[in-house]
């Protein structure tokens, strides 16, 4: 999958994910319920069906998740969209995730946006601002937010996380959400954190296989390269600080997800 499908349009990229065929009935019902959830999220809607498995790793409630990881961590590379994680302890075994897209507020915004100089007196003034400066100016708004559950499981002494979608409502299934995608991840430091898709086009990774099947897979494949997504999601991402905090909090509110209490 190249970058370029995940900049498709929402309507290409829906059409693309369920234009499959009766096997995928599940499948498709359980996207619709996602669409439905989220706000329409472009990158998202362009990868799904690269990163979605056929089961989970590991167990929630036998997970502890590592402390370390938690906070709020930007990604910001050539191969994806800006994005936020948001890792919330929920307990110590699992983290409540958002998954934020961002993007650059329009004209039609910008009396919120703080006295910096714009682009009508510089040009170059935006462009040699990071994606985390941006962010502070309140330059940044969300463009999308998805909800996660998030759990931790080792194997072979890497941490994988698993991640999945919450909010699903479907009257055949319930709040079953049967989506998960999992990555491997390692604190670089106390402020970088790296973290690798599992691709579920890998040889061996079948749609009915179960859990116990695809982590013996996960084992026999921690350290290969092309067990992993390479493009779009990923990569190493920088840890905010608490200080920004507020700012995020308010980018999620305006984007129609409750994140504070008034």
């Amino acid at each position: 999958m190249g970058v370029s499908d995940s900049r498709t349009s929402v309507a290409s990229s829906a059409v693309d994910f369920f234009a499959s065929g009766e096997s995928q009935h599940r499948r498709r019902r359980s996207g619709l319920g996602l669409l439905a959830t989220m706000l329409f999220l472009p990158a998202l809607l362009g990868v799904m069906g690269c990163l979605e498995l056929p089961a989970p790793v590991g167990d929630p409630e036998k997970s502890r998740i590592d402390p370390g990881m938690s906070g709020i961590w930007l990604q910001t590379d050539d191969n994806s969209d800006d994005l936020l994680w948001v890792f919330e302890p929920y307990d110590k075994r699992t983290w409540l995730i958002r998954w934020v897209e961002l993007a650059e507020k329009t004209n039609d915004d910008e009396e919120d946006l703080e006295a910096i100089p714009s682009n009508d007196t510089d040009e170059s003034v935006d462009d040699e601002l990071t994606t985390l400066q941006l962010l502070q100016s309140g330059r940044l708004q969300a463009n999308g937010v998805a909800l996660f559950k998030g759990w931790r499981k080792r194997i072979s002494g890497r941490s994988f996380i698993t991640m999945e979608f919450k909010g699903m409502l479907d009257s055949e299934t319930g709040m079953e959400s049967g989506i998960w995608w999992v990555a491997k991840a390692e604190l670089i430091d106390p402020d970088h954190l790296e973290l690798k898709f599992v691709k579920n086009e890998f040889e061996g990774i079948e749609e009915d296989m179960i859990q116990s099947q695809l982590e013996r897979i996960v084992r026999r494949n921690v350290d290969n390269p092309e067990f992993y997504v390479d493009e779009v999601f990923g990569g190493v991402l920088e840890r905010v600080l608490q200080a920004d905090y507020d700012i995020i909090a308010e980018m999620i509110e305006e984007a129609g997800v409750m994140s504070t209490y008034d």
